[in-house]
């Protein structure tokens, strides 16, 4: 004899208790994912500033230099300046690619 009314209804039931146990284990990874966007995103924080400082601090020190003649000290201005933007490039550059992570709702 077949299966009854009751059996597909069970079998369906299990399916979809499958799907919701599925639905929830990506759920949480997806969690997990946004955790890890949240640390990633206070690391680049941290650097650009602990980097930003470190560049304020070289910049006073070459200004007080009396060994650096006005060109030298004008170069490594320059160079100062180029990093910084290269600093601000990629922190923006990563920022974004973190924030556009996407999850499910």
């Amino acid at each position: 004899m077949g299966d009854s009314e009751l059996d597909y209804k069970g079998k369906l039931n299990k399916l979809r208790e499958n799907l919701y146990k599925k639905l929830q284990e990506v759920r949480n990874q997806f969690s997990q994912i946004e955790k890890i966007k949240v640390e990633a995103i206070k690391k680049i924080d941290e650097f650009k500033s602990s980097t930003a400082s470190e560049l304020q601090k070289i910049e006073e020190s070459i200004g007080k230099s009396k060994d650096l003649v006005p060109d030298s000290k004008e170069k490594l201005y320059s160079e100062i300046k180029t990093l910084k933007n290269e600093i601000e490039e990629k922190y923006n550059e990563i920022r974004k690619k973190i924030t556009e992570t996407t999850t499910p709702t």
